[in-house]
């Protein structure tokens, strides 16, 4: 097992190291993590959507897992398809999917697929090899932008474009500048290099 990774699951999540050594029984617990925390929300007076922490946490475990937290974001989807109450508000089902906030779950799958392959364009030293402090940050940068893309895009097929809309980029923001210097304080405190 990669050294780095492990002593990035030692740092946050302890239980986890038995875990990881089965790949598929540690998808399965991601994409569990993922419908959990899509359950933890703070209501918006103004607006319909709630800010989740589902975004943080799917955002977090890409740049910790790569792959592994793109195929757990396939199996949450699916088991949120198959009738499994794993999306906000425990919903599930197709037609939720297809709703208003579908683009955004849909969203999520691209986005970890995005920022799991620039992580190990990273890690082979394609790409940022110069500017490590920078590179979470611009790699979830990029992840945030496949989001919203996708969700603003298909949200404007139920409702206006308005403003709205956009305030949840600058939370998104916010939480992956916070993931950013999370990483780095584990990075420079464990020597691994995240």
């Amino acid at each position: 097992m990669n050294q780095t990774i492990k002593k990035t699951i030692l740092f946050f999540i302890p239980f986890l190291t038995k875990i990881y050594k089965n790949k598929i029984v540690f998808t399965i617990t991601l994409s569990w993590l993922y419908a959990l925390s899509s359950q933890v929300y703070i209501p918006l007076p103004f607006n319909w959507i709630p800010i989740t922490l589902q975004t943080f946490v799917i955002f977090l475990t890409a740049m910790l897992f790569g792959r592994l937290a793109f195929f757990a974001s396939l199996l949450w989807i699916l088991q949120g398809v198959c009738g499994a109450p794993v999306f906000f508000g425990l919903k599930s089902g197709l037609l939720h999917l297809l709703g208003p906030t579908g683009g955004y779950l849909i969203g999520f799958v691209f986005s970890t697929l995005l920022i799991s392959f620039l992580k190990d364009l990273y890690k082979k030293n394609i790409i940022f090899s110069n500017i490590k402090c920078f590179f979470r940050f611009f790699i979830l940068l990029m992840g945030l932008f496949v989001l919203h893309t996708f969700g603003v895009a298909w949200l404007s097929f139920f409702v206006k474009l308005n403003l709205n809309m956009f305030l949840f980029f600058f939370v998104d923001l916010v939480k992956i500048l916070f993931i950013s210097l999370m990483l780095k304080i584990v990075s420079s405190r464990t020597g691994c290099g995240i």
